[in-house]
């Protein structure tokens, strides 16, 4: 493929729309060529300084010859009809998460993407932080030891979303509550960060303390078990009743853990003398903070689809994910530990 800016569509004018539509932009690997949403108004803004092409539909979207790759940015449940439907048109794709309902779906996509040959990425944004690179950098240096343990954790005193037509309160199209909508942003980058270990088994347990604002699980918390005997114990919330929210991904090793935030990265070291930390503010990049980690994603998007490096969330990623997800939930339902692997 030669080296001309790769031409991508987005799917769906919402804030995560927004955001990658600024992103691919920053990346300067891309041309945001054409838009599609149902709202006018939305179509617009999501096109604003690019000179994209504004289309109403999905469909008309992926007829587009000219386009290397689409962007579905829509409520969980259109995920996979979209994704197999961009796939069938010969698109590469990257997908906001969750990747989709359930991981059964998440496989079928991903199945769809090796058949044709196609680049198949998830949204899994946490892992393109620099706080996360800073991370990766120094677990590569041997400063943690061996990661045995992680504490993953995103919660929100007060925060549950609605969506478009309130979409993210009705199970059918969000397919979860908490769990699927916030924590798996911290659950895939502890998985990530500790070398992505096979799962073998999860125990799971969900509220729903709001039913009047929503009939999915207000909060979600877990522990997962992996191969060679780590962990990762997990906290989602949309709603608790604590003075603050809290996002956060703790690593736990033989020599020194991690404290990985959004904007920050601590080292804590601990023995008979006390505790040592070295906290390290990281820069979040250009062009601001929000939009930085979506740059990143785009440029590996773009690396992925060139063959000159890896996806930074590939399909089979998506697929593992799900799985803790599913296996969470289904705990929860039968209030046992389930097996996974």
């Amino acid at each position: 493929m030669s080296d001309r800016k790769l031409r991508v569509g987005i799917v769906g004018g919402g804030w995560p729309g927004q955001r990658h539509a600024e992103g691919f932009l920053a990346s300067g690997a891309w041309d945001v060529a054409a838009v599609a949403d149902l709202d006018p108004g939305r179509r617009r803004e999501l096109a604003r300084g690019t000179g994209a092409l504004r289309l109403a539909t999905a469909a008309e979207l992926f007829e587009q010859a000219d386009l290397d790759a689409v962007v579905i940015a829509l409520p969980t449940y259109l995920h996979h009809p979209m994704v197999m439907a961009a796939l069938a048109a010969g698109k590469h794709v990257l997908c906001e998460k969750p990747p989709a309902l359930n991981a059964g779906e998440t496989a079928a996509m991903a199945d769809a993407a090796l058949r044709r040959g196609l680049v198949l990425c998830f949204g899994l944004q946490r892992r393109a932080l620099p706080s996360a690179a800073a991370a990766q950098a120094i677990i590569a240096q041997g400063q943690l030891g061996e990661i045995y343990h992680a504490r993953a954790v995103f919660t929100r005193s007060w925060g549950a979303p609605k969506g478009a037509g309130n979409w993210f309160r009705d199970p059918a199209m969000a397919g979860g509550g908490a769990l699927l909508d916030i924590g798996i942003h911290v659950l895939d980058l502890a998985w990530f960060l500790m070398g992505r270990p096979q799962p073998v088994a999860a125990f799971g347990v969900t509220h729903d303390r709001a039913p009047e604002t929503s009939p999915l699980e207000t909060a979600a918390f877990g522990l997962l078990r992996f191969a060679g005997g780590r962990s990762v114990q997990l906290e989602a919330a949309w709603i608790l009743p604590e003075a603050d929210d809290r996002q956060y991904v703790h690593l736990h090793g033989t020599a020194a853990g991690a404290l990985v935030e959004r904007d920050r990265l601590t080292v804590i070291r601990t023995g008979e003398a006390g505790t040592e930390t070295a906290s390290t503010p990281v820069v979040l990049g250009a062009p601001d903070a929000l939009v930085a980690p979506f740059q990143t994603q785009a440029s590996h998007f773009a690396a992925a689809i060139r063959g000159t490096a890896p996806a930074l969330a590939p399909a089979e990623d998506g697929v593992q994910l799900m799985q803790m997800i599913d296996a969470l939930y289904a705990s929860a339902g039968q209030q046992r530990e389930i097996g996974l692997g």
